[in-house]
């Protein structure tokens, strides 16, 4: 491209062309912001599709008439707009390719054909969005900046441009990454990798956060995550006490509860786990809560587990379960997330009690 830009300069200088200079500077700034911001690829693309197909046409024309002696030159034009051409509808094969595929399957799926052609990833972003669009407290701020929302939502970064539409609920981090906001990027990072639960609430307290929105990306990444993270406490044991096959043991959320469920296998999920299969079919929605602290006695050092049936409105079923010991004095306390008296939706159901 700077060879491109290069000769449109040049005959502009050379001929006195204004609007050539203005497009020459235009690429030129767009080029360097780029470079400095990649997501400005998208404004660039612009004046890039114009510069290039400005000399391209003058290569055309030059080669067309070109002297009858030179047909090799010609030949070697042509060529090169073939590949070019080629290359082009490679790059479109690529990026529409996955688009037909799922077309062609909709064709034999019903769940497939009720989704359409939005990924399975983002269709579980989709539902989580509407149920929370009529199902939460509406904010101030959506249509008016000068309204300061009352709470927000924390999420993967790379889906906070669609939650932001469906739910119309104020995202702490969405699409625009770190160039939205250093400071709450940052801080949403901290929140899915601390292993320190009672950290991660005081995030969500400075950051004005309500729901936490939580998959297998986290705060919107692939970077492997601590094993005893908020991400994988969220997202593979769904805040519940959980044995690994290493021997290690992911402690219960006792300030996080779930309040929504979605998945992506809509046909005879009833009675089935939260997460059937990875990575695509699970999307959980949280709210921290005080919780409620239970004290009782027992043997001195024995080992108290409390746990309660939750059932999603699809009909999954997850135990949560939290453990702890009896003290030298026979004491022991629990914090317990979820009511069995006061019901917060229906969306997830509990017991009656816990055991």
């Amino acid at each position: 491209f700077p060879v491109v830009v290069g000769r449109i300069a040049w005959t502009a200088w050379r001929d006195g062309n204004a609007s050539r200079a203005m497009l020459a500077a235009w690429a030129t700034a767009f080029l360097i912001l780029t470079l400095i911001q990649i997501r400005f690829a998208n404004s660039f693309s612009v004046v890039y599709a114009i510069a290039t197909g400005v000399v391209a046409m003058e290569v055309f024309d030059a080669l067309r008439r070109g002297r009858p002696e030179a047909r090799w030159m010609r030949a070697s034009g042509w060529a090169a707009f073939g590949l070019a051409a080629l290359l082009t509808l490679d790059t479109f094969a690529s990026f529409y390719g996955p688009y037909l595929q799922k077309s062609a399957l909709a064709l034999q799926k019903e769940g497939l054909r009720r989704r359409g052609l939005i990924s399975a990833h983002h269709f579980l972003y989709d539902v989580a969005a509407r149920w929370i669009a009529s199902r939460t407290p509406p904010t101030s701020g959506y249509l008016d900046v000068a309204d300061r929302p009352e709470y927000g939502v924390l999420c993967n970064w790379g889906v906070g441009h669609l939650l932001r539409y469906r739910s119309e609920r104020p995202m702490v981090q969405d699409n625009f990454g770190v160039y939205g906001g250093r400071d709450t990027f940052d801080a949403a990072w901290r929140y899915y990798l601390t292993s320190d639960e009672e950290e991660a609430v005081s995030i969500l307290d400075q950051l004005g956060v309500r729901y936490v929105l939580a998959d297998f990306q986290g705060p919107g990444a692939s970077r492997p995550a601590p094993w005893n993270s908020m991400m994988r406490l969220l997202v593979d044991s769904h805040g519940s006490e959980k044995d690994l096959a290493s021997g290690k043991t992911l402690p219960a959320l006792t300030r996080h509860r779930l309040v929504f469920h979605a998945h992506t296998d809509p046909a005879g999920s009833a009675g089935g786990p939260l997460a059937a299969t990875r990575p695509h079919t699970s999307l959980g929605v949280w709210e921290p809560v005080a919780g409620a602290r239970v004290r009782g006695s027992a043997v001195p050092g024995a080992r108290i587990v409390a746990s309660v049936d939750l059932t999603t409105a699809s009909g999954r079923v997850h135990v949560y379960e939290v453990s702890t010991t009896a003290d030298e004095g026979g004491r022991y306390a629990f914090v317990l997330p979820y009511s069995t008296e006061r019901r917060f939706g229906s969306a997830i159901r509990t017991a009656d009690q816990y055991r």
